[in-house]
């Protein structure tokens, strides 16, 4: 399977690192690739998706900041074969904190305590709150 990553920071090196480790080989570029991943920026988000829809490539986003442009890309790919995924994060802890969130969410109203949730993460991350945290 060719993947071609949009973005060069942490998550995209990290999953381009990756790679060699699977069946998965880099595509140098859109008209090789069987899917895409996006981590970049949140303002290019829709441009990039709207893209990989012409070019029939699937997209994987893990890009967080860009939930404004949300109902236009679920509008893009409402119809077709071609697929976008929003993963806003891809940590197996943040799936767990999810789940957990999920459970306490049903036994809260019998509690007298007031949600919440402090986000904090390494000093070079650009979109603050995070996605995750939204």
């Amino acid at each position: 399977m060719q993947i071609y990553i949009f973005g060069r920071g942490k998550m995209a090196t990290m999953v381009e690192k990756q790679l060699p480790l699977s069946s998965c080989k880099k595509a140098v570029s859109l008209d090789e690739a069987d899917v895409a991943i996006h981590f970049s920026t949140g303002n290019s988000v829709a441009k990039n998706a709207a893209i990989c829809k012409e070019k029939g490539v699937s997209i994987l986003i893990g890009t967080t900041g860009w939930t404004q442009d949300l109902p236009q890309v679920k509008t893009l790919f409402s119809t077709g074969k071609i697929a976008a995924l929003y993963a806003p994060n891809c940590s197996m802890g943040m799936l767990a904190f999810f789940h957990l969130v999920e459970k306490l969410a049903l036994i809260n109203h019998t509690l007298d305590h007031e949600p919440s949730l402090l986000d904090i993460h390494h000093k070079e991350k650009k979109d603050a709150p995070s996605g995750s945290s939204q």
